[in-house]
């Protein structure tokens, strides 16, 4: 038997939870529409929800009421009532691509077919809960691994921050637990948040024209090409004549 002469605890260093933790990876917009192609309609509006606003998915948007969602305000908002935090509890604003987007789903699931948004298939007077399994087949046709439905809380934030709403603003939008100093913030924050919810329409919008652009037919790329071509054969030619009808000129009057 022997005396310990120090805590051996003191000697393991503590563990670094955001440094070990996995950490997020955005998805573009490609990578989203080809996930939804391959989802599910419950899964599809799920995915719309959680990259539209940024809410928590098990206990922030699985859960939510269709009493706690106003479609027909302008801008269109759902309410959170119960969070991981009490930050949690807030108003959010939606897109107007994910107002239309749950207009459309209220349509397919009928009215008072259920009090949830995303109801049990199995029992509608529950809310759904298991879309891991939906989520894993999706994401395996969609051809993408090792992404989790966490990491569509994040592409919330990256399109926001894109979008230049500021650090304040997405933790707001977020309801983030170590926002202390919203409170102060109450009047310019809901300014702020419905300009990046306008700017995040536009985003996808102006991604979307930009694939429209994108795909120009090869022959109208051509055909622009080739009048190009065509103008610079023609500028020289069009100078050299020029350049000699002057010098004919110039030996005729001396």
């Amino acid at each position: 038997m022997r005396l310990v002469s120090h805590n051996p605890c003191n000697d393991v260093g503590k563990l670094n939870e955001r440094r070990e933790r996995r950490q997020a990876t955005p998805l573009s917009y490609d990578e989203e529409d080809c996930i939804k192609q391959f989802a599910p309609p419950l899964l599809r509006m799920l995915i719309t929800v959680l990259a539209e606003t940024g809410v928590r998915v098990q206990k922030e948007a699985l859960p939510l009421r269709w009493c706690d969602v106003s479609l027909d305000s302008e801008p269109a908002w759902i309410r959170i009532i119960d969070s991981k935090t009490s930050a949690g509890i807030r108003t959010v604003w939606l897109t107007d691509h994910c107002r239309d987007a749950l207009k459309q789903w209220r349509e397919f699931l009928g009215a008072n077919s259920s009090p949830f948004v995303f109801p049990s298939p199995r029992n509608p007077s529950a809310h759904f809960r298991d879309y891991k399994t939906a989520w894993r087949t999706a994401l395996k046709k969609a051809g993408l691994s090792n992404r989790r439905i966490y990491d569509l809380r994040s592409t919330f934030a990256s399109r926001a921050n894109r979008c230049r709403a500021t650090g304040l603003t997405v933790a707001h939008l977020l309801g983030h637990a170590n926002t202390n100093v919203l409170p102060a913030y109450v009047r310019p924050l809901d300014e702020n948040t419905k300009a990046v919810i306008t700017a995040l329409d536009a985003a996808r919008n102006a991604h979307k024209n930009g694939r429209w652009a994108s795909s120009m037919t090869f022959a109208a790329r051509q055909k622009s090409r080739a009048q190009l071509s065509r103008f610079h054969h023609a500028v020289p030619q069009k100078c050299c004549s020029l350049m000699l009808r002057r010098n004919q000129r110039s030996l005729l009057i001396h």
